[in-house]
């Protein structure tokens, strides 16, 4: 039922024409393949990497085609459009963090401020939590920032949970669909990686299974029997 809930959940990935969502998704799939050893994950990533060189143009062709049907060069103009509004709105957390680099502007500040640096783009959101990081926080927030990344990724891989390489998968494609997006402002992105972080932090002080699946033991024990049942 595992293949059969992965097929489905990829179908409906696919269907979303997402290109971040389906990138992030690759990435936990690497991180799974290596859990398998080192050559697995190499592997997975050529694999991964040919299957964008192949299927990326017809992939987003088909989005294209949905979108705006025959008018294919207004689809590539608007998507090429679209692309130059979030690399500049990406961009302007540079300018921001230049501009104040120490503290930053403050948090929640990023959406007021980005204008004053970017042209006619209206997009005024980071789209890539790092930045937005910097350019609100400063070199203080990104610092810190990064040490709460580093320690929690840390904390997992030493993790001796069962669920530590899943959960690896799901932290780093996290992390990686943070480069596009701020997945930190809603629960609907965050709140299943916390929920699985927790539970590989919460098995740490037990003892190593992080290769194994739990087992339930099973004892007899001497117990009155009622008249009339014969006992075990």
């Amino acid at each position: 039922w595992l293949l059969g809930a992965a097929l489905l959940i990829g179908a409906a990935l696919l269907a979303t024409f997402s290109r971040g969502a389906v990138a992030m998704a690759a990435v936990g799939i690497i991180v799974l393949a290596f859990r398998h050893g080192r050559r697995t994950g190499i592997l997975a990533v050529l694999g991964v990497v040919a299957l964008v060189v192949v299927s990326y143009p017809v992939y987003l062709a088909i989005r294209h085609d949905i979108t705006f049907g025959a008018s294919g060069n207004l689809a590539q103009a608007a998507q090429e459009q679209s692309d130059f509004w979030r690399l500049d709105a990406m961009l302007a957390g540079f300018s921001m963090f230049l501009n104040a680099p120490v503290m930053g502007w403050g948090f929640g500040q990023y959406h007021f401020i980005s204008p004053r640096f970017l042209g006619a783009s209206p997009i005024t959101f980071s789209h890539d939590w790092y930045l937005n990081v910097l350019g609100e926080q400063g070199l203080v927030g990104a610092l810190l920032f990064a040490g709460l990344v580093i320690s929690i990724t840390l904390a997992v891989w030493r993790s001796r949970s069962w669920v530590r390489w899943p959960v690896l998968a799901v932290l780093a494609t996290y992390l990686f669909g943070a480069l596009f997006a701020e997945p930190l402002t809603t629960l609907q992105t965050s709140g299943l990686t916390w929920v699985l972080l927790g539970v590989a932090l919460g098995a740490g002080a037990g003892p190593d299974n992080s290769r194994t699946r739990p087992t339930v033991a099973y004892e007899w024990t001497a117990t009155a029997t009622p008249p009339g049942i014969a006992s075990p």
